[in-house]
């Protein structure tokens, strides 16, 4: 398995999920789909701040609207497939906006990611500005697409259930290096202890023993 620069371990990582191709499977429920994404990410070695962004063209119930909001997965309703593509889109690249004075990871769960064009290009656009790519399909895609541009490639069935990407395409991030103690804090340690080195002990007082006074006994006068 090969590795990432360690910035990203440490980096915020965006997910944008696209509903209605990658629906929830049985069994679960937006809380759990949540904490395993997480849980899936975490096992890679991403430890920094994780958003989730989901999209559909379905209006969702006010139940299921607040099974998302306790997941914190901000849930986005657009009328048509087209106009929820495009405000998926158009968030991602928001988001290369939104960081690009920082190394951030990009994750895009969806059905047909590779046969959007303007997906692809952006995608593109974002790891030249020092983004990484996740991607998750709803199926193994086979020929694996965007394979130069994406670094880890996860079906979404494994994902959904805090899994590992594909065997062949899984790069996990470098840990991030410890910093070292500053010169100040050093300093200050090295001295505090040449302090204590030389300070001179205190003599212990002596203990002066007193010899205990014993009385005799005065004889009773016999008869």
């Amino acid at each position: 398995m090969s590795s990432l620069s360690s910035k990203f371990s440490v980096a915020k990582t965006g997910v944008f999920w696209d509903l209605d191709g990658c629906p929830i499977p049985a069994g679960l429920g937006p809380v759990a789909i949540s904490a395993n994404i997480k849980l899936a990410l975490e096992n890679m070695g991403y430890t920094g701040n994780i958003s989730i962004s989901a999209y559909s063209a379905e209006q969702q119930s006010q139940q299921v609207e607040s099974e998302f909001e306790s997941a914190h997965i901000k849930l986005q309703h657009r009328g048509t497939r087209q106009e929820t593509d495009n405000l998926m889109y158009l968030d991602v690249m928001f988001w290369g906006v939104d960081h690009k004075s920082e190394a951030t990871n990009v994750m895009l769960i969806s059905k047909h990611l590779y046969r959007n064009a303007d997906f692809v290009s952006g995608l593109v656009q974002l790891k030249e500005k020092e983004n990484n790519i996740l991607l998750v399909h709803l199926y193994n895609p086979g020929g694996l697409p965007l394979r130069d541009t994406a670094t880890s490639t996860w079906v979404w069935k494994s994902l959904a259930t805090g899994g590992t990407p594909l065997v062949g395409h899984c790069t996990r991030p470098q840990p991030p290096t410890p910093s070292p103690p500053s010169p100040c804090s050093v300093r200050t340690t090295t001295t505090r202890a040449l302090r204590l080195a030389n300070k001179p002990k205190k003599r212990l007082p002596k203990l002066r023993l007193k010899r205990r006074k014993t009385s005799r006994a005065i004889p009773a006068p016999e008869d």
